[in-house]
């Protein structure tokens, strides 16, 4: 049965509203006939099955028949980001992804990476890869479309990662541990503290991979003080000794913080335009 995808507002009075391409593809493409069925999808999980009832200039409508909750969506939300191959490797990355259950996909760009964001290329990617995103979600029966977000930078990746419940990196290395062992860990039968969202971070290069690692394992497992904006600008030197200013965000908690805001002000800042970072410190963005 062919499948479509709404928002809630386009359903009104038990009658679904389809317009624009889809309308044109199902009275034009597929030549349907008042009195067939179509599968609608809202967008949040719920399916419709839906009988042709008019069809106009750019917009075709249905009747609902029978509403229940998509079996077709992964109960952990997953975020997939995905380094930025070359070529149209990101094309297929974005299938199967969408197929395996990716809720919302974000391309990135790291040190070892050929492709460059460009951003003035960036919106017409952003179209052209939600439509692949949007047709493999049909054909593989997902009730929502996960959206492939513009590409962002490593330390902005590093920050949205770690707004899941759980942040796995890939990584071929020595001293890591198999995915299956760790989604059993994770997911114990009955365990109500299980992750409700994963990140997964595929393709870190060696070198990155090495020094976050050694970077996370070398952090205390405790809250320390923190200062919270610590960069070279708000150090200085008094009688030979240094001294720590603007200490309006100094507080208690874990270091990672402290660390990862480091990584902002020294990589993140300047990331995307180099200059920035001598603009502001003075100095360049290889020397940070």
């Amino acid at each position: 049965m062919p499948r479509f995808f709404i928002r809630q507002q386009q359903i009104q009075d038990g009658t679904v509203s389809i317009l624009g391409e889809d309308a044109h593809h199902i009275s034009r493409s597929l030549r349907m006939a008042a009195g067939e069925k179509i599968t609608v999808c809202d967008m949040q999980s719920i399916e419709y099955e839906c009988e042709l009832t008019e069809f106009l200039d750019g917009e075709v409508r249905a009747k609902i028949l029978t509403s229940k909750p998509s079996e077709n969506e992964p109960s952990c939300y997953i975020r997939l980001f995905q380094a930025l191959p070359k070529g149209d490797k990101l094309d297929s990355i974005i299938q199967k992804a969408v197929e395996c259950g990716a809720g919302e996909i974000i391309p990135f760009e790291s040190e070892r990476c050929i492709v460059r964001i460009k951003a003035d290329a960036e919106d017409k990617k952003y179209q052209r890869r939600n439509k692949i995103s949007e047709s493999a979600a049909k054909q593989c029966g997902r009730s929502s479309i996960p959206e492939v977000k513009h590409s962002v930078g490593f330390s902005e990746m590093l920050n949205l990662a770690c707004e899941s419940d759980l942040c796995l990196f890939c990584y071929e290395g020595d001293g890591t541990q198999p995915l299956g062992k760790i989604l059993k860990e994770k997911f114990r039968s009955g365990d109500a503290t299980a992750p409700s969202s994963i990140s997964v971070v595929i393709h870190i290069p060696e070198d990155q991979s090495k020094k976050l690692r050694a970077l996370i394992e070398a952090v205390p497992k405790r809250n320390t003080l923190m200062h919270g904006d610590y960069h070279t600008n708000n150090i200085m030197v008094q009688n030979g000794e240094p001294l720590l200013i603007d200490m309006d965000t100094l507080c208690m908690g874990h270091p990672i913080f402290e660390l990862g805001s480091m990584f902002n002000a020294f990589v993140g800042y300047s990331e995307l335009d180099h200059q920035n970072m001598m603009d502001f410190f003075g100095y360049s963005f290889e020397t940070a």
